[in-house]
């Protein structure tokens, strides 16, 4: 792959893993909220029947996503990696 279309391919990756923090942090500050508020019975299940496939879906995507253009290794924790830690290829 050139070099050029392997950072285009990266930044597309990088830009959707970017559209993931919203939902995630929206769940997080729900569930930290709940924990402090009394809440009825109903609207915790409530609450996990939409939590759970979120945060799942986005560990599902990250899974899929992270991953290097040019070898398909995953990129790991790193949040903004220049070059790929298994073939070396420059991501930005």
């Amino acid at each position: 792959m050139e070099p050029q279309l392997i950072v285009e391919e990266f930044a597309r990756r990088k830009a959707r893993q970017k559209r993931l923090w919203l939902p995630v942090t929206l769940v997080s500050i729900a569930a930290i909220w709940m924990r402090h508020r009394p809440v009825g019975s109903a609207l915790v299940t409530l609450f996990f029947l939409v939590a759970i496939p979120i945060v799942f879906g986005a560990l599902a995507v990250t899974y899929r996503n992270w991953r290097c253009p040019a070898c398909n290794t995953h990129l790991g924790k790193r949040a903004n990696p220049e070059t790929c830690p298994s073939c070396g290829a420059k991501l930005a």
